[in-house]
């Protein structure tokens, strides 16, 4: 079973790494392989040993049950996609809400299943969406039907590297398209929540707790162990538990489950002694599979509830029948069933973090039993107090958290760009603290609150003060020792090999492969620890929607140019976009910040930015970022101001202390330049300031401009070319002038402008314009973040972008312009088509 697990799981994450699938003819002789393989493996006329016979059967089995649930999958996400005409037009849709409304004073949020769309003159596909109500009149509850007036698009998101990926996750978790309501017509309630609906008793129950009087800040923690609603949690809580390595604590996982079943064990096992009439061993069982089931509704029948409910299952139903199970055998089967139930499931991190808990425990328990000689001596002896006893499980329980946490750092690496090192000790206090007192007093809080409001409130404070102490605690951690540091795996390859190195760091001495610990760990450590050298400079240019950010690398320094705008009214895309992209880079810090403008798209992260690096040199333009009050920000941007890195010059070319008009005008002009190579940052400069700045630097390079006139006069030959330049204004038709376009003659020029953005940027008329001049375009909302990197005499390499190195075949599938392409074609060949070429044809 595990080895058609492994098999199952190595195939679903190959094919879903691959940018396109092979060909028809490739696919079938792969298949045709996958078969023979099998066929040989039950044939015992053929020449195989039992044991090849068996590795082959059950290794092709799990290779063919992947790629047909693959097939089912997709044939499904398929039709369940936004058309072309359906995206960013107002929509008459009958839905049922399916999750319990996230709600802060912004807007309500909530995911629903399309019942039936009542404006489509045709099919309309998607059937789970999320949702955004910005209007806070309205109260949405689980399980309620609206009719409703909705503009959807597909579920695409910020493409950079060490970024989110939500079409990622997205897929994983089923949605095909988002978007909001709108106000008219006026929404219409169709049907209340239905008595027995799961997801309405979860929201009941969350408001019971709400109400109760003593109800505090720390009440979303009691919401988030017992009903796993996680959205009231506040920010420096999940701060502080990302921090220490806790924040798993709070995901209801295995953990919880065994709890709350060994409760229900042995509440059955006692019921069924004074009753006389069950088996108290069987009603055990019984009731801890019931309690546990329960619970994992309660909580939403997230992944890692899955996955602990099964095994608890597979371990039920082996006691039942006095057999004892292999532990491989229970974690294979909830792997198969996990997959089974989606197979889209290892693009998401919870998946990795819950199986590969899971596994380092068996691994690091596997042949590693605690054996103390002196220990039963002790325990033989009379007069032994039990709080000996404890002390003596401290040691062998902290070695145990100390080698967990290093089998997982590749893993949180990997995903979140960052490892705790106090997470052992932080662990060793919080998890008995959270399964012995917070998980109880929560579900007494739970239980009470249906019957007893006022017993409720008193365990309601209880679990208050326990969690307010536990936070305390870890708090103080942080304090004394430091928090998470910043821990990156530069490649999946990478990644792979430090959580090899580190199975045969703890594997049995006896098997000698201790030291190729060493050597395995090498690349990640590198990365880590020192960074590529780099000859001249580099330009990255970060995907943040309708808005700019852009990073030069050198070999000492690194600037940031604007910061880019917002998420939410609490997350900035500096934090959300340059921070991880920084650090995916093996960048740590920023050394000159430069502010266009004070526009929000431009300077929203700016203070994020200087509270991350506080001595960061900040330059802005003469209308600067309106929310910062800081006297660093009395050095403005002057066309002259210059510095250098070695080779590399920055130059300030715009404005000069004389212009005025709008703030847009007033950006801030940056040129990059070493030997040959230019890039030019030009902020959102429109027409005037264009004319400006061309004049102002066309009579410096030109001598014979300083006996004309007028500048209007200036010889056509002078211009100033240049490799890049970031296209003014997000290539809105108010910039780009011809005149400028002539005078810089960029080879490359990159629009900063969001997909689908509502004012059409880049517009089709500028984009004309480069165009017939011979530059090459790149679009940071289509394309992603794009990376040049160059040398004294031009560019080194060929422009790199997200879509080149991230994308995935199955981003063709979720994309309704790229499947329009082949709406004419039956469904397998719509998908064979979008699969394969969807890299080539949806790429710009």
């Amino acid at each position: 079973m595990m080895l058609f697990a492994l098999s199952l799981l190595a195939t679903l994450v190959f094919v879903m790494g691959l940018d396109a699938l092979p060909s028809p003819v490739v696919a079938l002789a792969v298949l045709f392989v996958i078969a023979l393989l099998i066929w040989l493996s039950m044939r015992e006329r053929y020449a195989l040993r039992a044991g090849v016979r068996t590795t082959l059967g059950r290794a092709g089995s799990g290779v063919f049950a992947a790629i047909l649930l693959l097939s089912l999958k997709f044939v499904t996400m398929l039709d369940m996609q936004l058309l072309e005409s359906q995206v960013s037009v107002d929509l008459r849709v009958l839905i049922s809400v399916v999750s319990v409304p996230e709600r802060n004073d912004r807007r309500t949020r909530f995911e629903a299943v399309v019942l039936e769309c009542l404006s489509c003159a045709g099919e309309f596909g998607p059937h789970k969406i999320m949702l955004s109500d910005y209007s806070n009149g309205r109260q949405y509850a689980a399980d309620q039907t609206w009719e409703l007036t909705v503009r959807l698009k597909p579920m695409s998101g910020l493409r950079n590297p060490g970024g989110f990926d939500r079409v990622r996750w997205s897929v994983a978790k089923g949605l095909n398209a988002r978007g909001y309501i709108k106000n008219a017509p006026p929404p219409a309630l169709i049907n209340q929540p239905r008595a027995l609906n799961v997801n309405s008793w979860r929201e009941r129950l969350a408001h019971s707790m709400t109400s109760l009087p003593s109800s505090n800040q720390w009440s979303g923690l009691v919401k988030a162990l017992t009903l796993g609603i996680k959205h009231e949690v506040s920010e420096r809580t999940w701060a502080v538990l990302r921090q220490t390595g806790t924040a798993h604590l709070l995901a209801i996982s295995g953990l919880h489950i065994t709890l709350l079943a060994g409760w229900a064990l042995i509440l059955g096992r006692t019921l069924a002694r004074v009753c006389k009439y069950c088996d108290p061993r069987t009603t055990g069982i019984v009731c801890s599979l019931f309690a546990a089931c329960l619970y994992a509704l309660l909580a939403g029948f997230e992944l890692p509830t899955q996955r602990a409910v099964i095994m608890l299952s597979v371990w039920a139903v082996a006691s039942l029948r006095f057999r004892s199970l292999a532990p491989t055998t229970g974690i294979a089967l909830a792997l198969v069933a996990v997959l089974a139930f989606n197979p889209m499931n290892p693009l998401s991190a919870g998946f990795w973090l819950s199986f590969g808990t899971v596994a380092a425990l068996f691994y690091l328990h596997k042949g590693h039993q605690r054996t103390y000689p002196h220990l039963s001596l002790i325990e033989q002896s009379r007069g032994l107090h039990w709080w000996r006893k404890a002390m003596l499980q401290i040691p062998p329980l902290f070695r145990l958290h100390v080698s967990l946490g290093l089998l997982l750092l590749p893993v949180t690496a990997w995903f979140f760009q960052s490892g705790s090192l106090i997470a052992p000790v932080a662990n060793l206090i919080a998890v008995p603290w959270v399964g012995v007192v917070i998980v109880p007093l929560c579900f007494i809080v739970l239980i009470t609150g249906i019957f007893s409001p006022m017993l409720a409130d008193l365990a309601m404070q209880l679990a208050q003060y326990s969690i307010m102490l536990l936070l305390s605690t870890l708090e103080m951690l942080v304090a004394l020792f430091g928090g998470a540091i910043v821990l990156v795996a530069p490649t999946l390859s990478g990644a792979v090999f430090a959580v090899v190195a580190l199975l045969t760091l703890f594997s049995p001495r006896g098997l000698g492969l201790r030291w190729l610990a060493l050597p395995l760990l090498l690349p990640v450590v590198m990365f880590n620890l020192y960074r590529q050298p780099i000859s001249d400079f580099e330009v990255h240019v970060l995907d943040v929607g309708q808005g700019l950010a852009a990073l030069v690398f050198t070999d000492n320094q690194t600037l940031l140019f604007d910061t880019g705008g917002k998420i939410s009214s609490n997350l900035s895309m500096f934090e959300a976009v340059v921070v991880p992209f920084l650090h995916a880079s093996g960048r740590h810090r920023i050394d000159t910040l430069v502010l266009s403008h004070g526009d929000e798209d431009h300077a929203f992260g700016a203070e994020d930015a200087i509270r991350r690096f506080p001595d960061i040199r900040v330059i802005s333009s003469q209308g600067g970022p309106a929310q910062l009050n800081r006297q660093e920000l009395d050095e403005r941007c002057v066309a002259g101001m210059h510095w250098a890195d070695g080779d590399t010059y920055f130059t300030m070319l715009h404005p000069s202390p004389t212009d005025r008009g709008s703030d847009n005008n007033r950006s801030c002009v940056l040129i990059v330049h070493n030997g040959a190579s230019r890039v030019l940052f030009t902020g959102d400069i429109e027409a005037p300031a264009e004319s400006r700045l061309v004049d102002r630097i066309a009579g410096l390079l030109a001598p014979t401009a300083r006996n004309l006139q007028s500048l209007d006069a200036m010889p056509p030959e002078v211009a100033l070319p240049v490799d890049l330049m970031i296209a003014p204004h997000h290539g809105s038709s108010t910039s780009s002038s011809t005149e400028f376009l002539a005078f810089f003659q960029p080879k490359s020029v990159v629009y900063p402008a969001g997909y689908a953005n509502r004012y059409g940027f880049p517009h089709v008329e500028v984009q004309l314009r480069y165009k017939s001049i011979g530059s090459t375009s790149y679009t940071t909302g289509t394309q992603g973040a794009v990376s040049f990197v160059f040398d004294s005499i031009g560019l080194l390499q060929t422009p790199s972008s997200w879509w080149q190195s991230h994308r995935r075949f199955w981003h063709g599938i979720v994309n309704p312009v790229c499947s329009a392409q082949f709406a004419d074609r039956s469904t397998v060949l719509r998908l064979l088509e979008l699969a394969r070429k969807g890299q080539t044809l949806c790429g710009k």
